[in-house]
Parts: structure tokens; sequence; C-alpha cells
């Protein structure tokens, strides 16, 4: 079963980027049933996995698919151009329904509670890219895309603030924010969509790979590690995976957030609004794992004299994982200042 999971897991990724070669919305919609499908029959075959939690997947995930399905099939037989808008704007709103953003995040933040640390990461990064390029392709409303962009990271931001009881919450509600930079990237410039995308990819990763190892609870504001695995070693490796995710300075995401935000100051000032809120999201979200960061520093390092065997063993495992993925995080960076230069 573990094997076959694996392999499913696989070809969930493989057709995500498969899709992307493709300009035709339909064979687009075609492969993202498909991985949506899959994903659905992962989560009903886990015996650990909510049931509820698969069906409101499953009932969401169909009327998003089933109304994008409608929508494409009136508008090839539908040729009068007054009514392209109405058919886009439709195509639209089932998107944002598909990728749990404002003002349909709530599914989303219900389903995570129950979800596993690997299904939340497929969530959180490869189910959303076609889905993002499905909206790409539309690229048509950037007016109604901006003001969704500054809702969605209002919502986020009010609702880490105000009710983010769990990591898990926090993350969603990150990856609510993450989102909706890489929607006004995807706008703006595609290499630097894609590369931010890596990096978010790569970032999510090791940081819900890392909870799953360490199998990871938080209560209320107490973060609680099991016993087995609490040591020095891993929480500062956690701590450094929460520096990179929350886009500090000077790290790269905090770059891009940067020169997004130079970007936008130059040819689009009528949106300062929106500046102001993306500045106030990234303090918010940062403010949120400094207090993470302080509740792991005042508990693990209490136990540094219990670290034994098991402890090395489960940090050399990790270690294989680290620097794999902190060098491809490096080549990104390399990648980003070949941009940059390209660009300037």
């Amino acid at each position: 079963m573990y094997q076959s999971k694996n392999m499913l897991y696989l070809m969930i990724i493989l057709l995500s980027l498969i899709s992307l070669f493709f300009s035709n919305y339909f064979l687009v919609w075609m492969f993202m049933e498909i991985v949506t499908l899959t994903m659905i029959y992962i989560m009903i075959k886990d015996s650990g996995m909510n049931n509820l939690s698969s069906i409101v997947y499953y009932i969401v995930s169909m009327i998003s698919s089933l109304m994008l399905f409608f929508i494409m099939i009136m508008k090839m037989i539908t040729l009068k151009d007054g009514l392209d808008f109405v058919y886009n704007f439709m195509m639209l709103i089932s998107l944002l329904l598909k990728l749990g953003m404002f003002p349909f995040s709530s599914w989303y933040v219900y389903i995570s509670k129950d979800m596993k640390w690997m299904y939340l990461f497929l969530f959180s990064t490869i189910l959303k890219l076609q889905p993002l390029y499905l909206m790409y392709l539309l690229s048509s409303f950037f007016e109604i895309l901006m003001f969704i962009i500054m809702m969605s990271m209002l919502y986020s931001m009010i609702m880490v603030l105000i009710s983010c009881t769990s990591i898990k919450s926090l993350l969603v509600y990150s990856s609510i924010s993450h989102t909706s930079i890489m929607m006004l990237l995807m706008m703006m410039s595609t290499k630097l969509f894609i590369l931010y995308f890596s990096l978010y990819l790569i970032m999510s990763f090791l940081f819900f790979f890392m909870m799953y190892e360490l199998e990871y609870m938080c209560v209320n504001e107490e973060l609680i590690f099991n016993k087995d695995f609490m040591s020095w070693y891993n929480s500062l490796f956690i701590v450094f995976i929460m520096i990179l995710y929350s886009s500090m300075p000077p790290l790269m995401t905090f770059i891009m957030k940067w020169i997004l935000i130079e970007y936008m100051m130059y040819n689009y000032m009528l949106y300062m609004l929106f500046l102001i809120i993306l500045i106030f999201v990234s303090m918010s979200m940062i403010w949120n794992y400094m207090n993470l960061f302080n509740n792991m520093f005042y508990y693990p390092f209490k136990s540094i004299k219990s670290y034994s065997y098991k402890y090395k063993f489960n940090n050399f495992k990790f270690n294989k994982y680290i620097y794999m993925m902190l060098f491809l995080y490096l080549m990104l960076f390399l990648i980003y200042i070949y941009i940059d230069i390209l660009m300037f």
C-alpha cells in the first residue's frame, strides 16, 4: 500500500507538470480532474483520514469542476463576444473555489484540521498549480484579480491574528497569502512566478516533511514535541525552516516581495492601498512565526541532556534532505540573480 501510494503521489506531480505544456482549457481541465480524483482516492483509502473532510473536498471539487466544464461548453457554443466577459468571470469564480481563496477559504481551512502533513503539502503546493495556470490563461481580469488578491491577504492576516490555534491553521493562512503573491507575480512576470513557486515548493517540502517526521502537534500557543524526537538539533532546524517560510529579511523570498513592491510602486501607483496591505500581511505573518520561535526555544532546550543515539539517528536521516534542499535553494538564488541581471 505504501509503494502504491507513492506511485499515486508521483502521478499527481507528473500530471500537474504535464498539463502546463497545453494552452487548451479542456486538456488542462481534464488533467486537473484526474489529479483531483487521484487525491480523493488517496484520502478515502487512508484509514487515518477523517471521512467528512474527504467528502467536503469531493463536494467542493465536484461543484468547481462541473461549473468550469459547463462554462467552457457554453463558451464554445455561444459565439457572442459580449458574453465572453461573463463566461470568463464565472470561470474565475470556479477557479477561486478550487484554490480555496477568498471568499471560498472556509472549506480549505476546515479540511486542513484533520489532514495529514503529506496531504497538506500537496494541497498547499502541487494542487494549486493547475488552477493558477488556468487563471493565467484567462489573464483579462487584472482589476478583479487585484481586488481578490487584496481581500485574500486581508483575510489571511485577520484570521491569523484572531483565530490561529494550531500550526496547521497558520500554515493554511500562510498558504493563502503565498498564493495571493503568486497570483500577482503571475500577472506581472512569468519568470518571477516560476522562481517564487519553486522556492515556495522547496520551503514547504522541508517544513511539512519535518512536521511529519517529528509527529508535531500544536495546542493553543504551546508547541509540544513527541519526547522521542525532542532535541536541540531538530528544534534549530525547524526554526531555520520557519525563518525561510516566513520570508524574513534578508532571505530570498523577502527580496522577491521587495522587488514586487518596488515594481508596483513604479507601474501601479493607484494600488498604493494594496502595497500597504501586503506590507502589513508580511509583518503579521513574521510576528506569528516569531511567537512560534519563542515557544520552541522555551521548551525543547530543557531536554538537551537527554540527547541519545535515537536522536542522532533521526538527525542523520534528516541530513540527506537538508543538504539536498538547501543546495536547490542556493541554485535558485543564483538563477534569480541571473534573471535580475537580464531584466535590469
